[in-house]
């Protein structure tokens, strides 16, 4: 048994030792290259039907066992536009402010309200003109989905992104279509960055 763990790409040397009836010995020793896996993209869905000018939204989710992974999601719609969602180790959440709002100032450990779940904890950024600037999740509770619209006091944010061990749930801003196809689950495709710390 290798005594190292790997969660993503290295090499462990695997050794054993042979031992016949007359005590005889010998020992082997192979190295072991692993390969990082790249993650899976499912249980896509586009909200309602798709017409011209109307509004969508692109939910699903994708699967990496390498937790310690970042992420950057790019939806790109073929009509020229793109989105980016981003989900570090560090910060297993990404969120869209609707409503900045007004009177923040850079708070530590906020709770959050509404959405599906409880116990979500997040620090505030506020920005100069004192409406809320960036949010980054400090505990991520538990029952939350992607695209639930949270608040604290007078600024609303939604849930664009959120991992739960392997699996990265996650629901684009609802947009204006342009075309009449859906081009968001022919072309969603998750980019891959393997980050290491040391």
């Amino acid at each position: 048994m290798p005594s190292t763990v790997v969660d993503d790409n290295g090499e462990l040397i695997i050794q054993g030792r042979v031992i016949d009836k007359d005590g005889g010995a010998g020992k082997v020793s192979q190295k072991v290259t692993i390969l990082n896996v790249s993650p899976t993209v499912h249980d896509l869905a586009v909200s309602g039907p798709v017409l011209e000018t109307g509004t969508v939204t692109l939910t699903g989710k994708f699967t990496d066992p390498g937790a310690g992974d970042d992420h950057m999601l790019t939806i790109d719609w073929a009509d020229g536009s793109t989105e980016t969602l981003t989900i570090t180790a560090a910060n297993p959440a990404s969120f869209a402010i609707n409503q900045a709002g007004s009177g923040f100032v850079n708070t530590v450990n906020a709770a959050v309200s509404g959405g599906s779940g409880t116990g979500m904890i997040v620090n505030l950024l506020a920005g100069e003109d004192g409406g809320l600037a960036a949010v980054q999740v400090v505990s991520t509770g538990s029952g939350y989905r992607a695209g639930d619209v949270l608040s604290i006091g007078n600024a609303s944010f939604t849930l664009v992104a959120l991992r739960t061990g392997t699996t990265t749930d996650f629901a684009s801003s609802t947009r204006t279509t342009t075309t009449l196809c859906s081009p968001a689950v022919r072309y969603g495709r998750v980019h891959h960055q393997s980050h290491r710390d040391g």
